[in-house]
């Protein structure tokens, strides 16, 4: 999916249609869960390149829908959400996205603890964010289900990004909980269809959801929920990816500057790769040579001083890019993007929000 273009008299004329800022949530948001938006019966949402949009941004939104989050569900979606959505699609600095939401709750007390809308890059986005099921559960556990939101990422979504450029896509989640330690086989299989599942810990889910997408979490600090106990926990997980917001209606703002600042620093890196592969005369390397092997031949690590997991990376990027691989194919970027992931998290957590509305 994510056939389209955005046109802003669309969202204009959308609101007006359905009188989004003027409705209870009760009027506005689906009254139950719709089969359409139930991972156990979704094969796979597909961000698509076409040859009119031959190169996408997949985005992910995955919103902490219980009842502890207060009124903060129906406000972001009424108002900053699909103001953030307007934003994003009409951002020059963010090609082509494809944007996707999701609604998180808790898979051991909620009927619905996870709804996943399709990838669109028009105003479908807006029909099915009103059509989400706020259901304000959960439970006495002090966690909600956020590793189903990058469980479904990881496991039902496709992205042509990845596959034709080795480009990550881009996955938020925003919540005030604590994160349990693992996901149940049997609720994976229950709200996922993923027959014999077996039980996944939280960490295990998060570096399988890494592999493709580059992600984030906003704590939503004006939530009594979001205590200094939760930020820890997340900080330990998420390191300088947590971003803590203060003012939930900063959340849209907070989520496009996150991005502006990832896109900038992959190109970054996009060009300081392509420099670097221009100025090596490389011949072809296999396997055994690329890791170290004597003989073979000294690969610069991607950036000065780098680590040792950056300087493997680097060289197994090359031995990617010229073991068996046909000429001119493209270099997979997502193994250098750990180097631009480290500059937008060193800035994530005081990153400046940009007001929206400037386009810029």
């Amino acid at each position: 999916m994510g056939s389209g273009t955005f046109k802003p008299q669309d969202w204009d004329k959308f609101k007006t249609i359905h009188k989004v800022e003027t409705k209870s949530a009760a009027e506005t948001f689906s009254r139950a869960a719709k089969a359409e938006f139930d991972p156990a019966k979704i094969d796979c949402r597909h961000s698509c390149e076409t040859k009119d949009k031959p190169q996408v941004t997949p985005i992910i939104i995955a919103l902490d829908v219980t009842g502890s989050m207060g009124k903060i569900p129906e406000a972001l979606i009424k108002g900053g959400l699909a103001t953030l959505m307007e934003e994003v699609l009409k951002r020059a600095s963010i090609p082509n996205p494809h944007v996707l939401f999701m609604a998180v709750g808790d898979v051991n007390y909620d009927k619905s603890p996870l709804q996943a809308t399709q990838f669109e890059a028009d105003i479908r986005i807006a029909a099915q964010l009103k059509d989400l099921y706020l259901e304000g559960g959960g439970g006495p556990n002090n966690s909600e289900s956020y590793p189903m939101a990058w469980l479904f990422a990881a496991h039902k979504t496709e992205l042509d990004c990845f596959k034709n450029r080795g480009e990550k896509g881009i996955l938020f989640t925003i919540g005030d909980e604590h994160l349990p330690e693992e996901i149940s086989g049997a609720h994976i299989a229950r709200f996922l269809g993923e027959k014999e599942a077996k039980t996944i810990a939280t960490a295990d889910i998060l570096h399988k959801v890494q592999t493709t997408y580059d992600v984030f979490h906003l704590g939503i600090k004006q939530s009594r929920s979001f205590t200094p106990e939760v930020q820890q926990e997340w900080n330990e997980l998420f390191g300088q990816s947590l971003i803590v917001v203060e003012d939930y209606t900063k959340v849209p703002e907070m989520i496009v500057s996150t991005i502006d600042l990832l896109l900038a620093q992959r190109r970054k890196a996009k060009a300081d790769f392509e420099k670097r592969l221009a100025n090596q005369a490389l011949k072809p390397v296999n396997h055994l040579e690329a890791e170290g092997a004597p003989g073979g031949p000294q690969i610069p690590s991607y950036s000065a001083g780098a680590s040792a997991s950056a300087q493997a990376s680097a060289s197994a990027v090359l031995a990617y890019q010229w073991k068996g691989m046909p000429e001119g194919s493209p270099p997979p970027y997502h193994l250098i993007h750990s180097d631009a992931m480290s500059e937008v998290c060193s800035s994530s957590s005081s990153v400046k929000a940009k007001p929206l509305g400037n386009g810029s």
